[in-house]
C-alpha cells in the first residue's frame, strides 16, 4: 500500500516526464554555489531554490568529477522542501538524481536538498557542480514551472584549508577564555547544593531520551545502531549506517530522520515496503519499543 505521499511522487512526477496538459506557470531559479573543503573530510552541497511558489514535484540532476568528490555519503532534504519526500540516487558515478515530492507544495527561497560527498581530489583539484534536467511542477495544477540553472564549482583545499586550520585556532582560543570565564564564575558564585540537584535532574530526561536500532530478528551489522545522525539510511546497500543481510529487503530500503529528538522513519518506496508493530507505513514517528520490519529483518527501537 502506498501512502498519499508516495501517490504524489509518482502521479506528478509521471505527469511531469510525460508532459500531459502542462502549462507553463511561473518560474524560478535553481543554483548550486561555490565550495571549498579539504582533502579527506566530508562536504555539503547545498542545492537553493529562488522564487518557488506551489512547488509540488521537482526532478534536480547533479554532475561532478569522481576523481574530486566520490563516493557520494546521501541526500538530505533541505528546510523549504521540508514535510514532503527528497529521495536520491547515487548509483550512478558521477550524478545524482533528486526526487522531490510535496503534498500541499513550498514556496519561497532556501534549501531544498543537500547532497553529502567525501572529498577524495588533490590540494587545488576542482570540479564543476552542474544541474541538468531541472523540472518542477505545480502542486494543484501539475503545471509545469519555467527554472532557470546557476551552476557552481567545487575546489579540494587550497587557501580554504588554511583558512579552515587559523578558523580553528581562533576557535580554541574562544573555547579556552570561555572555559577559564566559566571555572571563574563558578569559584566566585557558587550555586546552592538544592539548585543545582534541580538542574541535573531536568536534563536527566534528555539523556534518557536518546535512542537506537537494535536487531531483534534476522541479521545486520552492526547489531545497534544509536540514532545520533541527521540521517540514518538503512538496506542492503553496503553505504548504509545499518546493512541489512536479506535478500527481501531493498539496497536502500528506509531512513530515519532525526531532528530535536524526533525520530521519523520513512520508507523509500522499498519493493517489500515497511511496517511498524504489524502496521505497514511510508512515514512514522519512532517510539522506544517500536518493532520495524523490513523484509524478513526486525529491527526494535531503544534507548541507547
Amino acid at each position: 500500500m502506498k501512502s498519499h505521499t508516495l501517490a504524489t511522487l509518482a502521479g506528478v512526477l509521471a505527469a511531469m516526464l510525460l508532459g500531459i496538459g502542462v502549462v507553463a506557470q511561473g518560474t524560478m531559479t535553481v543554483e548550486v554555489g561555490d565550495i571549498r573543503a579539504p582533502h579527506g573530510e566530508d562536504v555539503e552541497i547545498p542545492i537553493d531554490v529562488k522564487g518557488a511558489s506551489g512547488v509540488g514535484a521537482m526532478h534536480i540532476e547533479l554532475t561532478y568529477d569522481t576523481a574530486v568528490l566520490s563516493p557520494i555519503r546521501e541526500v538530505q532534504a533541505g528546510d523549504l522542501a521540508g514535510g514532503g519526500l527528497v529521495v536520491g540516487n547515487t548509483s550512478t558515478p558521477g550524478r545524482v538524481t533528486i526526487s522531490i515530492a510535496h503534498a500541499n507544495g513550498f514556496s519561497g527561497d532556501g534549501v531544498v536538498a543537500k547532497v553529502v560527498a567525501r572529498v577524495a581530489g588533490q590540494d587545488g583539484a576542482s570540479t564543476p557542480l552542474s544541474l541538468q534536467n531541472v523540472t518542477a511542477n505545480h502542486f494543484q495544477t501539475k503545471a509545469a514551472i519555467a527554472a532557470t540553472v546557476s551552476n557552481g564549482t567545487f575546489t579540494e583545499g587550497g587557501a580554504g584549508s588554511k583558512l579552515a586550520i587559523w578558523g580553528l585556532f581562533g576557535l580554541l582560543a574562544v573555547v579556552i577564555a570561555g572555559a577559564a570565564a566559566y571555572a571563574f564564575t563558578r569559584r566566585t558564585t557558587r550555586r546552592p547544593a538544592a539548585v543545582r540537584a534541580s538542574a541535573a535532574a531536568a536534563q536527566a530526561p534528555a539523556a534518557a531520551a536518546a535512542m537506537g536500532l537494535m536487531v531483534a530478528r534476522g541479521s545486520a551489522s552492526p547489531s545497534f545502531v544509536p540514532l545520533s545522525r541527521p540521517v540514518t539510511t538503512i538496506g542492503r546497500s553496503s553505504s548504509n549506517q545499518v546493512i541489512l543481510e536479506d535478500e527481501m529487503a531493498s539496497r536502500e530500503h528506509a531512513r530515519v530522520v532525526s531532528s530535536g529528538g524526533v525520530h521519523t522513519l520513512y520508507d523509500l518506496g522499498s519493493a517489500n515496503g515497511t511496517s511498524v508493530n504489524g502496521q505497514q507505513v511510508t512515514q512514522r514517528v519512532l517510539q522506544v519499543g517500536d518493532q520495524i520490519t523490513m523484509g524478513s529483518t526486525t529491527l526494535v527501537v531503544r534507548q541507547s
